[in-house]
């Protein structure tokens, strides 16, 4: 009665849209992927880390295991040296102690020790001035000694003979060096810091490994053997651990003694100090392992050093062994490689089966609003009605409708009194008007 429809028919109402079903997939879907995602990364970070950690470890055990074993061969191949030359200082001494000190015995004992010997250059002994059998004046100015007539032959593989080397006795006794003096001043064994010095007409890297000589308990020389470097240093240069790495060995100063580069022996590197420290801090058969930029190979190493002590007097050699860290570290990374594929191709198959299953959960749910949104398709709304008040409220509508109502009975009412008191009617007198209140 009071509202009507706008237009002759309703209008056409577009049907809602049908949530697709993707979209309640990646809902489900993308949280479970993310946090697999994030797990599989933590999984093939811990793995890719311990698995350098355990190869950055067995390689310092791997190293420590070659230093030891090649610093023993090293010792080894060493340690006649020292023992023919303790043989040699005993047998002097032992003439000497005996009143029979015989410079033609001494060159004999000499000339078999060292026929014993091939691997070694020579041996000598240098006594003080008149301090072998005080007959130095009797043999000053003689082939084969010096102008002082000192005591001190030298007896060298030249040729393959063992010849005695007269030009050595001869030279002026100021040329002596440390490997005279070493032993002489401290009264121990010692082993000479790599020299360079002149043998068959040629220079040659060598060491000494020398024996003081006592007499009732004084020091009155010293007995020596001679070493060359070259056959050291060719066999530690064939020691090539991992391929790319390699060996060296340091004196008890740091000096390079035996290297891959032979342009380096007897040069003190910069980390010397330290090394030297080191050495003397390791225990016997003690390793240690550190890793740091090596010159040699360009890159990151991992070093093991092992002292090699010739005999408790001298101070330590420091063998080393080199590895080169990447080339330790390849099968760690294949590994890491390997883990992350793994953790891809999982995370694939995992997506796949999620996303499988997401779709048979959400095809049930998507039937349900297709078709509810088929039925309000189906069923048009209702028109749109016109009120009888715009723009009051439904409480102000009810009480005009109320006055409006009242309004149209009391004036009906009126009309029909007035017509039946109307003057021209003979029955009826005019009434007075009702008022509103009586209808």
């Amino acid at each position: 009665m009071f509202a009507e429809p706008v237009g002759g028919a309703a209008p056409a109402v577009s049907p809602p849209s049908v949530p697709r079903r993707t979209r309640l997939a990646r809902r489900i879907l993308w949280p479970v992927v993310l946090a697999s995602s994030a797990a599989l990364a933590l999984l093939v970070g811990i793995v890719s880390q311990r698995a350098s950690q355990l190869a950055t470890r067995e390689a310092g055990r791997a190293a420590a295991e070659m230093a030891q074993r090649y610093a023993q061969q090293t010792r080894a191949e060493l340690q006649p040296a020292l023992t023919a030359t303790h043989t040699l200082a005993q047998a002097a001494e032992g003439l000497q102690s005996a009143g029979l000190p015989a410079r033609d015995a001494v060159d004999s004992i000499m000339r078999g020790v060292l026929a014993g010997n091939p691997e070694r250059l020579g041996i000598w002994l240098i006594y003080e001035p008149d301090a072998f059998d005080g007959q130095d004046v009797s043999f000053a100015g003689l082939p084969g000694y010096a102008l002082s007539g000192r005591f001190m032959p030298y007896w060298v593989w030249e040729g393959g003979l063992v010849q005695k080397d007269t030009s050595a006795a001869a030279s002026d006794t100021s040329d002596l060096g440390n490997y005279y003096y070493a032993s002489l001043r401290s009264g121990r064994e010692a082993v000479v810091e790599p020299y360079l010095d002149q043998f068959a007409g040629q220079q040659v890297w060598m060491t000494s490994v020398t024996v003081p000589l006592r007499v009732r308990g004084r020091v009155v020389g010293v007995a020596g053997a001679d070493l060359a470097l070259a056959a050291l240093q060719h066999r530690l240069g064939d020691i090539r651990p991992f391929e790319t790495g390699y060996a060296a060995l340091r004196s008890a100063s740091g000096a390079i003694i035996a290297h891959p580069d032979s342009t380096r022996l007897g040069q003190r590197p910069a980390d010397a100090e330290r090394l030297q420290r080191r050495a003397a801090a390791l225990a016997p058969g003690e390793v240690h392992v550190e890793t740091l930029h090596s010159e040699q190979l360009g890159a990151e190493a991992i070093r093991a050093l092992v002292p090699l002590r010739l005999s408790d007097a001298a101070a330590p050699w420091l063998f080393e062994i080199n590895l080169p860290r990447d080339t330790v570290l390849r099968d760690a990374r294949r590994l890491r490689v390997h883990a992350a594929l793994l953790g891809l191709l999982t995370l694939l198959l995992l997506g796949t089966v999620l996303w499988r299953l997401v779709r048979r959960v959400t095809r049930p749910l998507d039937a349900l609003a297709l078709a509810d949104a088929r039925r309000r398709v189906r069923r048009p709304p209702a028109p749109r009605r016109r009120e009888p008040f715009p723009g009051r409220v439904p409480g102000d509508h009810r009480r005009g409708q109320r006055r409006w109502t009242r309004s149209v009975s009391w004036k009906r009412a009126w009309s029909a009194s007035a017509t039946r008191h109307s003057p021209s009617s003979p029955t009826c007198s005019a009434p007075s008007p009702a008022s509103p209140s009586t209808i």
